[in-house]
């Protein structure tokens, strides 16, 4: 079963759960949390949330450590 997570983020005024786009497990144990943007727009504001989010996981640790990667589309 997949263990479903947000990060919290507030845009615009009003609060929102983002759920990732992908968490990794890599090899290392370590995990890594992918989010894939169309546009730079509100993009700054959701990786802002996603660092606070994925610092406040690692430093719990009972999920290993986390990594965050902002990865741009066309």
């Amino acid at each position: 079963m997949a263990h479903r997570c947000y990060f919290p983020l507030r845009k615009e005024g009003t609060p929102r759960r983002n759920p990732p786009d992908f968490v990794v497990r890599l090899t290392s144990g370590n995990g890594l949390v992918v989010e894939i943007k169309g546009q730079v727009g509100g993009a700054l504001i959701e990786k802002a949330a996603a660092a606070r989010w994925y610092w406040a996981v690692t430093n719990d640790g009972r999920f290993g450590r986390l990594g965050h990667r902002l990865c741009f589309g066309e």
